[in-house]
């Protein structure tokens, strides 16, 4: 396996290295992202005009800035994203990812928001809305006027193509970390849903989020759950400010370390 994405990476380096040569940072397009396989189906939170949950993510192209918080990005391939619409009278509904989702970068390249307006929801009698994100989804930032660099197709090809193809065997498929991410994204949108766990509550928050996942190893498992205690302790005994942030912080860590092992991987950076 390791023989194998070390001769992908010397390909994706070389075609890299044609396609982004020279790249201008002033106001340049950020990086392509990797929409994580969710292994599952998540339920977007409904709040205020917006019905919504957050993925885990990681940057594709390490020569592209990360993205400020809230860029608009699109799907750039026919990776698997599944969205299904509950009626109000109870039946589920496909709905096209393409145009209902809308994608937005949170905390840089490791993590993406989903939503979907209320107003189109209501339009079309759904009371309810999940996403099943599938394998090598790619993301592209929408383009904006006045960029110094912006994404090109071959740019894009690469990105959703052979470099996809490597972050898929290095981050998706790693059953340890990203599992624990997984796990911790749940917990931080189960916390969206029902607020700060405390006594049974937490117990029930945990058992809902590996619940979710019935792949996740016991390794993975145990690592979720000393996030979830550490981060309970911490705003239950320091006084940190709130127990989401506090998971968002270790889904981040997480992510960034698998995120590094791409880039050493197909030689990005070096």
């Amino acid at each position: 396996m390791q023989r194998v994405i070390r001769r992908l990476g010397f390909t994706v380096m070389t075609i890299a290295a044609a396609v982004f040569a020279a790249p201008s940072l002033g106001l340049a397009a950020p990086q392509a992202l990797a929409l994580v396989a969710s292994h599952g189906s998540t339920p977007l939170i409904c709040d205020g005009g917006a019905c919504s949950a957050e993925f885990s993510a990681f940057c594709l192209q390490q020569d592209r800035a990360s993205p400020p918080e809230g860029t608009a990005y699109r799907l750039q391939d026919a990776g698997t994203v599944q969205v299904t619409g509950i009626t109000t009278d109870g039946a589920s509904v496909p709905l096209d990812p393409k145009a209902f989702l809308k994608f937005h970068s949170l905390r840089t390249h490791v993590a993406v928001r989903i939503s979907v307006d209320a107003d189109v929801l209501a339009a079309r009698g759904l009371r309810s809305v999940s996403v099943a994100v599938g394998d090598n989804v790619t993301l592209a930032p929408v383009p904006v006027a006045g960029d110094t660099n912006p994404h090109d197709e071959a740019g894009l090809a690469v990105a959703s193509g052979p470099l996809r193809a490597v972050g898929s065997q290095i981050v998706d498929s790693n059953i340890n970390r990203m599992a624990v991410a997984r796990l911790t994204s749940r917990l931080i949108n189960d916390l969206d849903a029902n607020g700060k766990p405390q006594g049974d509550v937490a117990q029930s928050l945990w058992q809902r989020a590996v619940g979710s996942d019935v792949q996740a190893t016991a390794t993975a498992q145990d690592m979720a759950r000393g996030a979830l205690n550490l981060c309970q302790f911490a705003v239950e005994i320091r006084g940190i400010a709130e127990i989401k942030g506090c998971l968002q912080q270790h889904h981040d860590k997480f992510v960034d370390y698998l995120n590094a092992n791409y880039w050493k991987a197909v030689g990005a950076g070096t």
